[in-house]
Protein backbone atom coordinates (compact mmCIF):
# COMPACT_ATOMS: atom_id res chain seq x y z
CA UNK A 1 0.00 0.00 0.00
CA UNK A 2 1.21 3.51 -0.80
CA UNK A 3 2.46 5.77 1.98
CA UNK A 4 2.29 9.15 0.20
CA UNK A 5 -0.23 10.80 -2.09
CA UNK A 6 0.91 13.58 -4.40
CA UNK A 7 -2.16 15.72 -5.03
CA UNK A 8 -2.21 17.89 -8.15
CA UNK A 9 -5.14 20.27 -8.63
CA UNK A 10 -5.20 21.20 -12.31
CA UNK A 11 -7.24 23.63 -14.40
CA UNK A 12 -6.41 24.51 -18.03
CA UNK A 13 -2.71 23.70 -17.70
CA UNK A 14 -2.05 22.07 -21.06
CA UNK A 15 1.33 23.78 -21.54
CA UNK A 16 2.88 22.56 -18.26
CA UNK A 17 1.03 19.55 -16.83
CA UNK A 18 3.03 16.93 -18.74
CA UNK A 19 6.30 18.20 -17.22
CA UNK A 20 4.73 18.17 -13.76
CA UNK A 21 3.45 14.62 -14.14
CA UNK A 22 6.76 13.37 -15.54
CA UNK A 23 8.59 14.79 -12.52
CA UNK A 24 6.13 13.07 -10.19
CA UNK A 25 6.32 9.69 -11.91
CA UNK A 26 10.15 9.71 -12.13
CA UNK A 27 10.84 9.81 -8.42
CA UNK A 28 13.69 7.78 -6.88
CA UNK A 29 11.33 6.51 -4.17
CA UNK A 30 9.80 3.17 -5.15
CA UNK A 31 6.54 3.57 -7.08
CA UNK A 32 4.91 1.20 -4.57
CA UNK A 33 5.40 3.85 -1.86
CA UNK A 34 3.38 6.65 -3.45
CA UNK A 35 0.46 7.45 -5.69
CA UNK A 36 -0.55 10.51 -7.68
CA UNK A 37 -4.05 11.96 -7.49
CA UNK A 38 -4.87 14.51 -10.19
CA UNK A 39 -7.99 16.56 -9.60
CA UNK A 40 -9.01 17.97 -13.00
CA UNK A 41 -10.97 21.03 -12.00
CA UNK A 42 -13.21 21.48 -15.03
CA UNK A 43 -10.45 22.00 -17.61
CA UNK A 44 -11.69 23.00 -21.06
CA UNK A 45 -8.35 22.93 -22.91
CA UNK A 46 -6.24 19.84 -23.75
CA UNK A 47 -5.34 19.21 -20.09
CA UNK A 48 -7.78 16.31 -19.74
CA UNK A 49 -6.41 14.41 -22.73
CA UNK A 50 -2.80 14.99 -21.59
CA UNK A 51 -3.41 13.62 -18.11
CA UNK A 52 -5.20 10.59 -19.57
CA UNK A 53 -1.87 9.68 -21.23
CA UNK A 54 -0.59 9.03 -17.70
CA UNK A 55 -3.62 6.93 -16.79
CA UNK A 56 -1.61 3.87 -15.70
CA UNK A 57 0.46 5.97 -13.26
CA UNK A 58 -2.17 8.27 -11.75
CA UNK A 59 -5.67 8.44 -10.32
CA UNK A 60 -7.89 11.04 -11.97
CA UNK A 61 -10.85 12.78 -10.38
CA UNK A 62 -12.77 15.18 -12.61
CA UNK A 63 -14.96 18.07 -11.56
CA UNK A 64 -17.60 18.98 -14.12
CA UNK A 65 -17.37 22.63 -13.03
CA UNK A 66 -14.37 24.40 -11.50
CA UNK A 67 -14.40 24.58 -7.70
CA UNK A 68 -10.93 26.11 -7.23
CA UNK A 69 -7.48 24.78 -6.44
CA UNK A 70 -7.91 24.76 -2.66
CA UNK A 71 -11.16 22.82 -2.70
CA UNK A 72 -9.70 20.47 -5.31
CA UNK A 73 -6.71 19.86 -3.03
CA UNK A 74 -9.05 19.18 -0.10
CA UNK A 75 -10.98 16.76 -2.32
CA UNK A 76 -7.72 14.94 -3.09
CA UNK A 77 -6.77 14.79 0.61
CA UNK A 78 -10.10 13.19 1.44
CA UNK A 79 -9.63 10.69 -1.41
CA UNK A 80 -6.08 9.76 -0.31
CA UNK A 81 -5.63 6.51 1.57
CA UNK A 82 -2.09 7.30 2.65
CA UNK A 83 -0.37 8.63 5.77
CA UNK A 84 1.24 11.58 4.01
CA UNK A 85 0.02 14.05 1.40
CA UNK A 86 1.82 16.71 -0.60
CA UNK A 87 0.38 19.30 -2.96
CA UNK A 88 2.16 19.97 -6.23
CA UNK A 89 0.81 22.76 -8.41
CA UNK A 90 0.25 21.94 -12.07
CA UNK A 91 3.01 24.33 -13.23
CA UNK A 92 5.61 23.23 -10.66
CA UNK A 93 7.82 20.16 -10.71
CA UNK A 94 10.01 18.00 -8.47
CA UNK A 95 13.63 16.96 -8.18
CA UNK A 96 13.83 13.13 -8.50
CA UNK A 97 14.74 12.75 -4.79
CA UNK A 98 11.98 15.01 -3.46
CA UNK A 99 9.71 12.25 -2.13
CA UNK A 100 12.54 10.03 -0.90
CA UNK A 101 14.13 12.73 1.25
CA UNK A 102 10.96 14.31 2.64
CA UNK A 103 9.43 10.91 3.37
CA UNK A 104 12.62 9.77 5.13
CA UNK A 105 12.65 12.94 7.18
CA UNK A 106 9.12 12.34 8.51
CA UNK A 107 9.71 8.62 9.00
CA UNK A 108 12.77 9.27 11.19
CA UNK A 109 11.17 12.16 13.09
CA UNK A 110 7.85 10.86 14.40
CA UNK A 111 7.31 14.04 16.44
CA UNK A 112 7.29 16.21 13.31
CA UNK A 113 4.03 16.65 11.42
CA UNK A 114 5.14 18.35 8.19
CA UNK A 115 8.29 19.06 6.23
CA UNK A 116 9.20 21.20 3.23
CA UNK A 117 12.36 21.58 1.20
CA UNK A 118 13.98 24.69 -0.14
CA UNK A 119 12.98 25.46 -3.71
CA UNK A 120 14.20 26.98 -6.93
CA UNK A 121 12.13 29.63 -8.68
CA UNK A 122 11.90 28.81 -12.39
CA UNK A 123 10.44 30.50 -15.44
CA UNK A 124 8.25 29.03 -18.19
CA UNK A 125 11.38 27.76 -20.00
CA UNK A 126 12.57 25.92 -16.86
CA UNK A 127 15.43 28.38 -16.35
CA UNK A 128 16.54 28.45 -12.73
CA UNK A 129 16.16 32.04 -11.54
CA UNK A 130 17.14 31.76 -7.89
CA UNK A 131 17.10 29.51 -4.86
CA UNK A 132 14.77 30.21 -1.95
CA UNK A 133 15.05 29.19 1.69
CA UNK A 134 11.61 27.80 2.64
CA UNK A 135 11.78 29.19 6.18
CA UNK A 136 12.46 32.72 4.89
CA UNK A 137 10.13 32.60 1.84
CA UNK A 138 7.52 29.91 2.45
CA UNK A 139 5.21 28.76 -0.33
CA UNK A 140 2.06 26.73 0.01
CA UNK A 141 3.07 23.87 -2.27
CA UNK A 142 5.65 21.14 -1.81
CA UNK A 143 4.91 20.59 1.88
CA UNK A 144 4.59 16.96 2.95
CA UNK A 145 1.95 16.76 5.68
CA UNK A 146 0.80 13.95 7.91
CA UNK A 147 -2.69 13.58 6.50
CA UNK A 148 -4.41 12.95 9.83
CA UNK A 149 -3.26 16.37 11.09
CA UNK A 150 -4.68 18.13 8.02
CA UNK A 151 -7.99 16.36 8.56
CA UNK A 152 -7.89 17.21 12.27
CA UNK A 153 -7.51 20.90 11.31
CA UNK A 154 -10.55 20.68 9.06
CA UNK A 155 -8.50 21.56 5.97
CA UNK A 156 -9.95 24.91 4.87
CA UNK A 157 -11.93 27.12 7.18
CA UNK A 158 -14.33 28.87 4.83
CA UNK A 159 -15.61 28.99 1.28
CA UNK A 160 -13.18 31.58 -0.04
CA UNK A 161 -10.26 30.55 -2.25
CA UNK A 162 -8.44 33.82 -1.53
CA UNK A 163 -5.44 33.15 0.74
CA UNK A 164 -6.84 29.79 1.83
CA UNK A 165 -3.58 27.95 1.11
CA UNK A 166 -1.62 30.55 3.03
CA UNK A 167 -4.12 30.33 5.90
CA UNK A 168 -3.85 26.54 5.93
CA UNK A 169 -0.04 26.65 5.99
CA UNK A 170 0.04 29.33 8.69
CA UNK A 171 -2.49 27.53 10.86
CA UNK A 172 -0.67 24.21 10.50
CA UNK A 173 2.65 25.87 11.31
CA UNK A 174 1.23 27.49 14.44
CA UNK A 175 -0.19 24.16 15.64
CA UNK A 176 2.59 21.73 14.77
CA UNK A 177 5.36 23.45 12.85
CA UNK A 178 6.64 22.85 9.33
CA UNK A 179 10.26 21.79 9.29
CA UNK A 180 12.78 22.64 6.61
CA UNK A 181 15.10 20.40 4.63
CA UNK A 182 17.81 22.80 3.34
CA UNK A 183 18.08 21.16 -0.08
CA UNK A 184 16.35 22.75 -3.13
CA UNK A 185 14.12 19.85 -4.19
CA UNK A 186 11.02 21.71 -5.40
CA UNK A 187 10.76 23.78 -8.60
CA UNK A 188 8.27 26.62 -8.30
CA UNK A 189 6.94 28.79 -11.12
CA UNK A 190 5.22 31.80 -9.53
CA UNK A 191 1.88 32.89 -10.90
CA UNK A 192 2.13 36.04 -12.98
Amino acid sequence: MSDISIIIPVHNSESVIERTLRSCTYQSLSKTKYDIIVVDDGSIDATSSIIRNFNKDIYITSNSKPIGAQKSFAQGVRQAKTRYVVRVDSDDYLHPDFLLLLHSYLEFNADMQAVAADYIVVDAKEQHLHRKDFSESPIDQGIMYRKDKLIEMGLYSNNSDINENKNLRNSFEQNWGIYRVPIPLYRHMPKE
